[in-house]
């Protein structure tokens, strides 16, 4: 049986537009990638914007959620500053408000329990910088053990 003549063309053709096809095929799994990851970003933005911080006093602050008007209000455990109307209650409640951001994305919570008036006892870190710390480091501070908590965690100014 005679062999049929290789057309070039055709051949050239057909590789081409496979060539073509990958190439679109490439483009769409590009553009598919970026459009899941930009949504994926959006949707954690939406729910780190929803909530905010709002500085009570030196060492109590309150985590706000817009969306459901939740709220939790979080005791620096180990720490206690003095209370509105004290002396140095105003500086020991600026310098927290200097530290903890305005939004929830870098903070992160070591939750210890509550106490007797329902607020949340942790351990704050912002950046790697534990907040408990700071008060105690900048003297608007004195370390507050409570009953069943151990608060050798933090160093004491001699």
């Amino acid at each position: 049986m005679p062999k049929k003549p290789i057309n070039k063309k055709s051949t050239d053709s057909k590789r081409h537009l496979r060539i073509i096809l990958a190439l679109i095929v490439l483009a769409l799994c590009i553009f598919t990638s970026f459009e899941l990851l930009s949504n994926q970003d959006n949707n954690q933005n939406t729910e780190t914007q929803s909530s905010y911080i709002r500085v009570i006093d030196g060492d109590t602050f309150e985590i706000v959620n817009n969306e459901n008007s939740n709220s939790e209000i979080i005791r620096l455990i180990c720490v206690d500053t003095p209370e509105k109307g004290k002396k140095g209650y105003e500086e020991a409640t600026d310098f927290l408000s200097s530290l903890i951001p305005e939004t929830i994305t870098d903070i992160e919570l070591e939750r210890e329990g509550k106490d007797k008036y329902n607020r949340t006892l942790a351990w704050v870190y912002i950046n790697s910088l534990l907040i408990n710390q700071a008060i105690i480091d900048s003297e608007l501070g004195v370390i507050f053990e409570y009953n069943t908590t151990n608060c050798s965690r933090l160093e004491r100014n001699i």
